[in-house]
Parts: structure tokens; C-alpha cells; sequence
């Protein structure tokens, strides 16, 4: 009998500690994504981090706003692509979004591209009429 009842509590035990070694590694991995999470944010929220995502925003805005100065609203434009920088067709593109009507070179009444320059921290919108 002796032997039965120290294989019962022996179970009861296993019953026990397997919840509570569950219960200790999920508070380990919540507090471990907790102290992961604030490190990430308090990153994204640094001045040096700040700073790498607000030049090129700061830049988009200021040729942008030269782009919708320069080019009619509604008019077709010919996105000119740039080979040194092929990021320039996509962000003209942007800022014709729901301003201009991107156009092939031959139909397009304007052509705009973006050049190295002064204008918006180091690029130039260059705007002309076809």
C-alpha cells in the first residue's frame, strides 16, 4: 500500500508543478516581449531616429508642394526618369497622385523630374511645358 499511495502523490505532484512551470515560462516570455517592446519604442522614439525618418519626409513635402506650384491640377505630365536615381520616378508618381495624370512622353502637355540641387535639402523639382 505504501507503494500506491507514493505513486498517487507522486501524479498529484506531476498535476501540480506542470501548470505552475507552464504559468513561470508565460510570464517569462510576456515580461521578456514587455522589456522588448519598450526598448524598440523608446528607439523609435530617439532624436537620431527621428531625424533619419524626417529629412526625407520634409523633402517629399517641400518638392511636392513644388510640384503641385509648378504643374496645373488635372493636367498630364510626363514623369521623367532620372538614371542615376530611379527612386525619383516613384516619388514623382506620388506627388502626381490625385494632382496629375501621369501621361506618356509623346501626349504629356508638362515634364517634370527631380535633379540634384538646393531647392529641398540637396533635390531640385524640374518642371517644364511640352
Amino acid at each position: 500500500m505504501t507503494t500506491k499511495v507514493g505513486v498517487i502523490s507522486g501524479k498529484r505532484l506531476a498535476q501540480f508543478v506542470a501548470p505552475v512551470v507552464i504559468l513561470i515560462v508565460v510570464i517569462v516570455v510576456f515580461l521578456a516581449a514587455i522589456h522588448t517592446s519598450i526598448n524598440e519604442s523608446a528607439y523609435l522614439r530617439s532624436s537620431g531616429q527621428a531625424s533619419v525618418w524626417t529629412g526625407p519626409n520634409e523633402q517629399f513635402q517641400c518638392l511636392r508642394a513644388a510640384f503641385q506650384q509648378k504643374v496645373p491640377k488635372g493636367s498630364s505630365v510626363w514623369l521623367g526618369v532620372n538614371p542615376q536615381w530611379d527612386a525619383s520616378t516613384q516619388m514623382l508618381a506620388q506627388m502626381a497622385t490625385l494632382w496629375a495624370v501621369p501621361a506618356p512622353q509623346s501626349t504629356a502637355v508638362w515634364a517634370a523630374s527631380i535633379t540634384t540641387g538646393n531647392e529641398c535639402l540637396g533635390l531640385s523639382l524640374h518642371v517644364e511645358h511640352h
